[in-house]
């Protein structure tokens, strides 16, 4: 497997010649690149076989928070460099004189999942940000499920509110199309979009983010040492599960 590893650093000199504000823009957005990056991992994760058929349940059903979770950060990110372009004059330049027609049409396609009837953007509203009083009130007004099921332990490691997991698969299901409800395959194609399209805007956000920052050091002409870094340990994704039923050994 070829993979490199490089160390930048940028002295604070060298970071302070980028004007404040776009030093702050960098910054935000360099911190949800952060945490969607650890949420990308153990979503990763949470998607290779468990041991047995409840733990891959409830696998399953931790999963589908990590994308909720991870949807709302990616909103985050959309939001935030889209008013960065609305309002900052220098970064809009930018963008339109060093992105290349690739890098635009990464950005467009960002931008887009703030739009009105974006399936992203209503994730967020009404799964990320908040709990929907009014859809949650729908949902149990109108759907009967064969039974409420929960999990509760003498650990908090084992607990897990299931029916909480199928309202929110439901309304996932319902924005991403599914109109029989009871139709298993419709509703796994309906979740799939939704993983799909997640996973792809968050490879575009890491790309965009790349570009934007190396632009922006070439501009303010910040110079960094970059050295390669030989020898490191990594992981395969495939080697590592997380299993949903975790307790604290005895050891201190």
């Amino acid at each position: 497997m070829n993979l490199q590893l490089f160390s930048i650093c940028i002295e604070t000199k060298q970071f302070q010649k980028i004007p404040l504000n776009e030093r702050v823009i960098l910054t935000q957005l360099g911190c949800f690149v952060n945490d969607l990056n650890t949420l990308h991992k153990i979503i990763c994760f949470l998607g290779n076989p468990q041991q047995d058929e409840l733990n891959q349940q409830l696998s399953n059903d931790q999963n589908l928070s990590l994308l909720i979770m991870a949807a709302g950060k990616a909103f985050e990110f959309i939001r935030t460099i889209k008013k960065a372009c609305r309002n900052d004059i220098s970064l809009k330049d930018r963008v339109e004189e060093y992105f290349s027609v690739e890098d635009r049409e990464i950005l467009s396609r960002i931008l887009s999942k703030d739009t009105k009837g974006s399936t992203l953007k209503k994730i967020r509203n009404k799964l990320a940000a908040h709990h929907d009083w009014d859809d949650t009130q729908k949902f149990l007004s109108d759907f009967e499920l064969d039974e409420y099921k929960f999990f509760l332990g003498s650990n908090w490691g084992l607990a897990r509110i299931k029916m909480m997991d199928v309202i929110r698969g439901f309304y996932i299901t319902k924005v991403y199309g599914a109109k029989d409800f009871d139709c298993f395959e419709e509703c796994q194609k309906a979740m799939e979009l939704f993983h799909d399209e997640l996973l792809d805007t968050l490879g575009d956000i890491y790309q965009c983010f790349d570009r934007l920052f190396r632009i922006t050091l070439e501009i303010h002409h910040c110079e960094y040492s970059m050295i390669e870094i030989k020898d490191f340990k990594y992981g395969l994704f495939e080697d590592f599960t997380v299993p949903f039923f975790l307790v604290a050994s005895d050891k201190k």
